[in-house]
């Protein structure tokens, strides 16, 4: 079970253990980060939130982080331009509610039209800021060479974080 608690201009999730019998309530919640209540194993052997070795004891790595993937595909559009202007003018409200990610994702085969992630990831990125942002690549349909070059360059411009992200298929 899952829910969120805000606190200043954050939010925060907080799980209890699946099955547990427990209800949304703060004293579940105190009694789950206390240890009291058992905490989730992971494969790794590492306890805490989500396989990890994080506690929940309200520090900032409990915090969830909101951010925006956008859609590259825009079929209903009669200028292709656009579709671009829509996302341009997204990622800069992203910005403006301080929403902590952007991403673009990868599309090849679309019976309609659809921007190309790189370049327009590009341009978003004026608009953006120093959060993390980043692109999906969908690796099988991309040289490894040429998707080097574009995350090189990505980054380079990125005044934040940039983050690849990879599909296989």
């Amino acid at each position: 079970m899952f829910w969120l608690r805000a606190t200043g201009k954050r939010l925060t999730c907080r799980a209890l253990v699946p099955g547990g019998t427990y209800g949304p309530t703060d004293r579940a919640v105190d009694e789950y980060a206390s240890g009291a209540v058992p905490q989730p194993q992971s494969v790794l052997g590492l306890v805490g939130e989500f396989g990890s070795d994080r506690s929940l004891g309200g520090d900032k790595d409990d915090a969830m982080k909101v951010g925006i993937s956008l859609t590259s595909n825009y079929g209903n559009v009669k200028d292709p331009r656009q579709g671009a202007r829509w996302m341009i003018e997204r990622a800069a409200a992203a910005r403006r509610a301080a929403l902590d990610s952007l991403f673009v994702g990868d599309q090849h085969v679309s019976p309609t039209a659809y921007y190309q992630n790189t370049p327009i990831l590009g341009r978003l990125l004026a608009e953006w800021g120093e959060a993390p942002a980043g692109c999906l690549f969908l690796l099988p349909l991309w040289h490894p060479v040429l998707v080097a070059e574009q995350i090189g360059t990505l980054a380079a411009i990125a005044h934040g974080p940039f983050i690849m992200q990879c599909g296989l298929g």
